[in-house]
């Protein structure tokens, strides 16, 4: 078979197949995305609606379950007519390879003398089942992770097989790193504060800063969105004039939509930047949005090696750092998003309000808008300080940090690794490569 070079059309074909109502983009991403799912949670198109049945508060109660079992069916046939593969079956079919064949397992597992996993918390169960068959008997095997830091769970990711590792695994070590030599006390705290009042608190580190003291966490309350995203552009702009260099800026967004009033109002404030947004699970977290970026560039007579400001959303800045970190829209409806009830979906809210607080080296300031524009899918109506109070306790506003995706928790030695032996069984390693790149 052959790496499929574009699963969306594929998806976007199968779909219009097995409905006759409209089929739009949002549509099409929101079945890819489930399709995903699916598969990484080893769930075959048969079981979909008796699996959706019994997590249904946990998964979207708007999607067509009906509509969803008859595309990911008519998704596969078609892949299958196409003689066509996609990422996750790349694992499947490693996977079952292993399974299937003794010789086969053997010769993998002779190239694996210690594993390494990194981001384990975000280990989706298809690549804890590679993991394990990559193992076999073998128990050289050590795993770095945060449960805090757990905000893919929408796409399959879980922190259970972390929480749980010593029961699966015999444990000799556990190296606990809660020694935190990024961020000021006072930014550490505030982390800490945003974690006191999970249910959860039992389960993820208490930080301590090992940095001088610093500036306190600022709280801002702007009258509507244009005015925060002025208003920030206007204090990074100052930062900047007072020596700070743009690069060492960023934007912290819950969703994409929030970006493009920022751009403006940088813009206006003469300052470089780059966006970042979220591109989904199989995809790099960290695309940067190049046509933005040059066009700001050009704009301003500047190469475009230049550093500016980070405009980011808090998913896709997993893995960084920032001397100066705005985080932004911490009201109702956007953080935490969509206003969740009590459970899974604000505490996967949470630990996404302390992975973005902790991106911040120096200083952190956090706001919010009273009022915001129609993009938002909530009221533009008068907003009580955080909703955050819910997610954060005594914390009076939120937070930054993410994971680049699925493939990172896997490992880029071992995804090279599993490429190398996909091709000895006849799969183009061109073709993965292609596809990955």
């Amino acid at each position: 078979p052959f790496i499929s070079r574009n699963p969306r059309e594929i998806v976007e074909h199968s779909l219009r197949r097995v409905t006759t109502q409209q089929v739009d983009d949002d549509t099409v991403r929101n079945l890819q995305a489930e399709i995903n799912w699916c598969k990484i949670s080893l769930i075959a198109p048969e079981d979909y609606e008796r699996v959706c049945a019994a997590i249904t508060t946990s998964r979207r109660q708007d999607w067509n379950q009906a509509n969803s079992w008859t595309s990911y069916k008519a998704y596969e046939t078609e892949k299958t007519n196409r003689n066509e593969i996609d990422f996750d079956d790349i694992l499947l079919i490693t996977c079952h390879l292993i399974e299937s064949d003794e010789d086969v397992a053997a010769s993998i597992r002779s190239g694996i003398t210690w594993l390494t996993v990194d981001e384990y918390q975000d280990v989706s169960p298809l690549q804890h089942r590679l993991l394990t068959r990559w193992l076999g008997d073998n128990r050289n095997i050590c795993v770095v992770g945060d449960p805090a830091q757990t905000i893919y769970s929408f796409a399959g990711a879980s922190s259970y097989n972390l929480l749980n590792f010593a029961s699966e695994f015999a444990l000799t070590a556990d190296v606990r790193l809660n020694n935190d030599y990024r961020s000021t006390p006072q930014i550490v705290n505030y982390a800490n504060r945003v974690l006191e009042a999970s249910p959860q608190r039992a389960d993820y580190l208490k930080l301590n800063s090992k940095r001088d003291p610093g500036r306190r966490v600022s709280q801002t309350i702007y009258n509507s969105d244009l005015e925060e995203a002025r208003g920030v552009a206007a204090r990074i702009r100052r930062l900047v004039d007072e020596g700070a260099s743009p690069g060492d800026c960023a934007i912290l967004t819950r969703v994409n939509a929030q970006q493009k009033i920022l751009c403006r109002a940088l813009g206006e404030q003469h300052l470089r930047y780059r966006v970042k947004r979220d591109s989904g699970w199989q995809n790099s977290a960290l695309a940067d949005d190049a046509q933005t970026r040059l066009a700001m560039l050009e704009a301003l007579g500047a190469g475009g090696d230049v550093k500016g400001v980070t405009i980011s959303t808090i998913h896709a800045s997993k893995g960084l750092e920032f001397k100066h970190v705005f985080l932004i829209g911490c009201s109702e409806g956007l953080i935490p998003y969509g206003s969740p009830p009590e459970g899974d979906l604000l505490e996967e809210e949470r630990r996404l309000m302390y992975v973005a607080v902790t991106r911040a080296e120096d200083t952190l300031d956090v706001s919010y808008a009273r009022a915001r524009r129609r993009w938002v899918r909530s009221r533009a109506q008068e907003i009580t300080l955080l909703p955050v109070l819910r997610v954060a306790g005594s914390v009076r506003i939120a937070g930054v940090i993410c994971a680049v995706g699925v493939v990172r928790a896997i490992g880029v030695i071992a995804l090279v690794f599993l490429v190398e032996q996909l091709g000895q069984f006849g799969i183009p390693i061109d073709a993965v490569r292609n596809i990955l790149l």
